[in-house]
């Protein structure tokens, strides 16, 4: 037979009819290898770690098994379990290793519902988003009825001042020293009177304000530095006086081995004059499991307790810690965490970074700052302070600060000052 040139196939036509044969086999490769980069590619190092596919939690006997399923690469390096009563705030239940799909929870404390939530957590302390697993049916572990619905706040007064509260501006701070303000209080003594500290970096130096910003003073503390002053508290001590507590808690780059309290005897303000000066007493506290970054201190006035709450740059979900006493000059104590505070629940004071705290003189109301705003939460004074974070803060009237780090009560309890860091900065009122 004769060909022509019309009976030979070119290489175009070749290479059409290869591909018609093979391109069902090219797609189905091409899937795989797209499916296979999805789910089995390395997490980079600086992202967030991926959250639990799915979690449950189901009832076993006296227990309650929490089960999750997670990516096979999903840059964890272990999980945080919160837990939450009758529908209340959720805490900090447990932390498992990235080994580990179930948990089983045996502690409870008391009967109830429990309803459940996770999220992954990376080797440098990065958290995920939160995965729900859901509620289990009513447990009630040792028999007693159903436990009785949580009493009401102790008096209302977060709630009053959250709807009532309005805002002014008392004045402007003029003392030349107070430049970087991080911590703020009210004397005890002279209900016009205001204490303050600088940030890190500055003098080690307590500065004495008029209410209205005029500068009364400033004074330094016996054997104290300032690493990174971020808080000024007042509380109880010994012989029954009235003390300021300055929180050096803050740890930025996460270096310190160690925090530090000082307490010394608050000084008198009489006719613009600081007197009554004391001796200083130091506590080194330590974080149990790793170096944190902090900016808020509480000391109770009820319990004496000493509380640190950290700040998260991320998540908006701050570590609260208690420094179990006694404090002793010198002494060296373990942080014990109690519990979380979530910012996330309060939107509108974002960035959700805690910044400050106060309670007010006899216990009953707590204030929680951020750069964007405050918290406030009833306490009920015969339980601890931290326990007052489980009865559903609200966001009370605050005026706008570049960068507000300081927080204080009135004497009276009704309402508050805030300052903010810088130059000159107002002396800002809520009441």
């Amino acid at each position: 037979m004769k060909t022509t040139p019309r009976d030979i196939p070119d290489d175009t036509t070749v290479s059409k009819r290869r591909f018609q044969r093979l391109g069902p086999s090219l797609f189905v490769v091409a899937l795989l290898a797209a499916v296979t980069a999805t789910f089995l590619a390395p997490v980079p190092a600086d992202a967030a770690p991926k959250r639990p596919v799915s979690c449950w939690a189901t009832k076993s006997g006296d227990t309650i098994v929490v089960t999750w399923t997670r990516w096979s690469r999903d840059g964890a390096n272990g999980f945080i379990i919160e837990r939450a009563r009758n529908g209340g705030t959720f805490w900090w239940a447990a932390r498992v290793t990235t080994g580990s799909t179930a948990w089983t929870d045996a502690n409870f404390g008391a009967a109830g519902e429990f309803t459940y939530r996770m999220r992954s957590l990376a080797a440098d302390g990065t958290r995920s988003d939160l995965t729900s697993c859901g509620g289990s049916p009513y447990l009630d572990p040792g028999g007693a009825p159903p436990p009785p619905p949580p009493p009401p706040p102790t008096n209302g007064e977060a709630a009053r001042q959250c709807a009532e509260n309005t805002t002014s501006v008392l004045g402007t701070v003029r003392h030349a020293k107070a430049k970087e303000i991080s911590g703020v209080v009210a004397s005890s003594t002279n209900r016009w009177v205001l204490w303050t500290v600088n940030d890190g970096g500055s003098a080690a130096e307590i500065h004495a304000i008029w209410r209205g910003g005029a500068p009364i003073g400033s004074f330094r503390p016996q054997n104290v530095t300032n690493i990174d002053w971020e808080d000024l508290s007042r509380g109880p001590g010994p012989g029954g006086r009235s003390y300021l507590y300055i929180g050096d808690i803050g740890d930025n780059p996460r270096t310190r081995a160690n925090l530090i309290v000082y307490r010394i005897p608050e000084p008198t303000v009489v006719g613009g004059s600081i007197g009554g000066l004391g001796a200083t007493e130091r506590f080194n506290l330590v974080y149990p499991d790793g170096r944190r970054d902090a900016e808020t201190l509480i000391v109770d006035p009820v319990r004496g307790d000493i509380i640190v709450i950290t700040k998260h740059h991320q998540s908006g979900i701050s570590e609260i810690f208690v420094a179990d006493g006694p404090y002793t000059n010198g002494v060296t104590i373990t942080l014990r965490k109690v519990g979380e505070l979530d910012l996330n629940a309060w939107p509108a004071v974002a960035p959700l970074r805690a910044t400050s705290g106060d309670v007010t003189a006899d216990g009953s109301l707590v204030a929680i700052r951020t750069y964007g705003g405050a918290v406030l939460f009833d306490r009920d004074t015969t339980k601890a302070l931290w326990t007052a974070f489980d009865t559903g803060g609200c966001v009370v009237a605050t005026n706008p600060e570049g960068q507000g780090e300081s927080i204080a009560f009135n004497p009276d309890g009704l309402g508050f000052t805030t300052i903010s860091e810088g130059q000159s900065p107002k002396v800002n009122q809520s009441n």
